[in-house]
Formats: C-alpha cells, structure tokens, sequence
C-alpha cells in the first residue's frame, strides 16, 4: 500500500510538470499570436497498441548458432505511441489553449484532416504524396524543408477547413524557407538534436 502511494504522488507531480509546462508555453503562443489553427487528432488512438500482427517489409540477416547468417522478416512491434503521448499530454495542451482563446477572446479554426491533408499536400506539384512518418524532411521546390514546419505553413496558408491556398503558399513560402532555415540551424548550433520529431 505505501508503494501504490508513492507511485500515486509520482503520477501526481508528473501530471503538474505537464500541465505547469502547457500552462508556459500556451501563455507564450498566446503573446505572439491571436489566430490558431488546428489539425484535429484522436490521441487515444494513437496510444492504443496495434491489433494486427503484421511482419517488416525489409528483411533482417539474423546469426545462427551454427554461424550461418539467415534472412528472415520478423514482426513488427505493435506498441505505437502510448509512452509519448503519456509524458507529454498533447490533447490536455489542446485544452488549455481553446479555454485561453476563449477567455481573451482569440480565434481558434480547426481543419478537416482528412480532406486537408497537410502531411502529404506539396503546394508546388499541388498533388497529395504520402510519405512514410520516420521520414521526417521533405523536398518541397528544390528545398529541404522538416514535414512538421511545412505542416504548420500549409495550415497557417489555409483557405477554408479542406484546402490550402496554393497562391499564399507561392506567395510566402520563401519567407518560412528562410525562417526554416534559421531555425534549424540554431537549434543544430545550441547542440539542441531531436532525431525522433525533427530528425536531426
């Protein structure tokens, strides 16, 4: 029993970090920015496990005990992204961010993710290609551009909840290529690496 307590108050203060930090950083999007626009997920979803078993696409040489190297596809892990999503809240940030909007009178869009697409859109060729999510950097007009921050481009370069504006995109995308890349470099020059979400 005085374990299950400790574990209790453990959870306790992770769940105040969490809520402390979203509470900083909406109080800093919030100071710099008066419209959102957001991509609706189901988080639960995503920290649910798979329930096919399914085995890699690539091939792995596996040593046997004999010596001989053998070629076999094993099975992919069926955990997705429970742990991160845990330690991090998102859909709780969410909430604190429409509760903020809503008292000071901001605006908050939410997208239609399945129309709109953002992922996938390339404003340039103006098709939809979908890439898979451990690449995380994308050639977009002869840039290489992070997926995640040209993302948040489309959606800032939104005409209405289903498509973006491909002529706003043309009109300020070498403006976020050069912010892109500065911030990018920065965080390379601060040492800051984050392979998993940025990929680098």
């Amino acid at each position: 029993m005085r374990k299950k307590a400790e574990i209790r108050e453990l959870y306790r203060k992770k769940s105040e970090y969490i809520t402390h930090c979203h509470g900083a950083v909406v109080n800093q999007m919030i100071k710099d920015s008066s419209v959102f626009v957001l991509e609706p997920m189901d988080f639960k979803a995503l920290a649910k496990k798979a329930k096919q078993t399914k085995r890699q696409d690539k091939a792995s040489c596996v040593k046997q005990k004999d010596g001989s190297v053998k070629s076999v596809y094993k099975y992919k892990k069926k955990k997705r992204f429970g742990k991160s999503i845990s330690d991090r809240g998102p859909a709780e940030l969410i909430q604190i961010l429409e509760r903020k909007c809503s008292q000071y009178g901001l605006l908050v869009y939410e997208v239609d993710k399945w129309e709109y697409r953002a992922s996938q859109y390339d404003h340039v060729t103006n098709k939809y290609r979908k890439s898979p999510l451990s690449q995380r950097m994308k050639c977009i007009g002869g840039h290489i551009v992070q997926r995640d921050l040209y993302s948040a481009f489309l959606l800032s370069c939104r005409e209405h909840e289903k498509k973006p504006d491909r002529a706003k995109c043309k009109r300020l995308f070498h403006g976020f290529v050069e912010q892109h890349d500065l911030y990018i470099n920065d965080r390379k020059a601060k040492g800051i690496s984050r392979p998993a979400c940025f990929g680098f």
